[in-house]
């Protein structure tokens, strides 16, 4: 069983924290460290790390809710403990935490001629797995093409856009797809 910790300025993991971000997620894709974490503490907003019960770091998770959605900006298994069921435990934990919510999240679409496309299926079916679907939203951002998955329900594009303004301050010239 997994335990969760905010994450603030104090927390003993900070560097493993920002190496585990850095080496998780693209630069192009990467929202700055400081703006994100400088969120939590707002309200609707949680940057949290994960523990097993030995007490070492497992992963961390950022979501920002509004309303009822909650968007699972961010994910990270440490790559020592990647194949272990850690990110499994992790979305079971934020079902806990937001129950009541519809979670959702982005993941780049499958495209056959990407050079990660085999990433990006491995990713979409370990959400599949863990019971999130499709939603009715595909969108492009910053010349990224992306689709909205969904743990229940479904979701506006009006609501997306919504709360993603939200979450960067900023209304961004989101371009739905097809």
């Amino acid at each position: 069983m997994l335990k969760s910790k905010k994450i603030t300025a104090s927390i003993s993991d900070i560097d493993k924290i920002k190496d585990l971000m850095l080496s998780a997620f693209p630069d192009d894709e990467l929202t700055p460290f400081k703006i994100m974490f400088d969120k939590t503490d707002l309200e609707g907003y949680d940057f949290l790390a994960f523990y097993n019960e030995d007490d070492e770091f497992c992963g961390i998770a950022y979501v920002a809710s509004k309303d009822d959605l909650a968007f699972l900006f961010w994910l990270a298994v440490n790559e020592n403990q990647r194949g272990n069921g850690i990110g499994s435990q992790i979305l079971t934990e934020l079902n806990k935490i937001y129950d009541g919510y519809r979670i959702i999240l982005d993941i780049e679409r499958i495209n056959d001629t990407a050079p990660n496309n085999a990433q990006r299926i491995r990713r979409k079916n370990f959400y599949y797995r863990n019971g999130f679907t499709e939603s009715s939203l595909k969108y492009n951002l910053f010349n990224v093409e992306y689709e909205i998955l969904i743990n229940k329900d479904d979701v506006g594009r009006d609501e997306f856009e919504n709360l993603y303004s939200y979450i960067l301050d900023e209304k961004l010239n989101i371009k739905f797809l097809d």
